[in-house]
């Protein structure tokens, strides 16, 4: 709500990720996101 983002929106970006990432969901793709250094775990 902050960002001015929609659900729909947010669900696009969320797919087309998994879609680049060649993953088959979420937890996929956050998991090669950490894999490749796309997404820095703390």
């Amino acid at each position: 709500m902050i960002l001015g983002l929609t659900r729909r929106g947010v669900r696009y970006h969320i797919e087309y990720i998994i879609f680049k990432l060649n993953a088959v969901n979420l937890a996929h793709a956050v998991a090669k996101g950490i894999h490749f250094r796309i997404i820095n775990p703390p």
